[in-house]
């Protein structure tokens, strides 16, 4: 199996069975990322049987991770 060079514009993610759906760019924004490693082309990217590529990590807090990525801003949860 060799790694992946080209990614969809719009990615289909499973992270931790939680499904999200982010821009390519969005997760290589942050150059220094394991997310811009994981879709740089260089490493072999899991892709589950719905054709996600697969995070084995707790999707609990990811969205969190992408709004970061997405206008640097981290939003706390409140609670009500």
């Amino acid at each position: 199996m060799e790694a992946q060079k080209d990614f969809p514009k719009i990615v289909r993610l499973s992270v931790g069975g939680a499904h999200f759906e982010t821009s390519i760019d969005t997760l290589k924004k942050d150059s220094t990322s394991m997310l811009a490693a994981m879709f740089s082309g260089r490493h072999l990217t899991a892709i589950d049987e719905d054709g996600r590529y697969f995070i084995d990590r707790d999707g609990t807090h990811f969205r969190h991770i992408l709004n970061f990525l997405r206008d640097g801003e981290t939003y706390l949860p409140t609670e009500d």
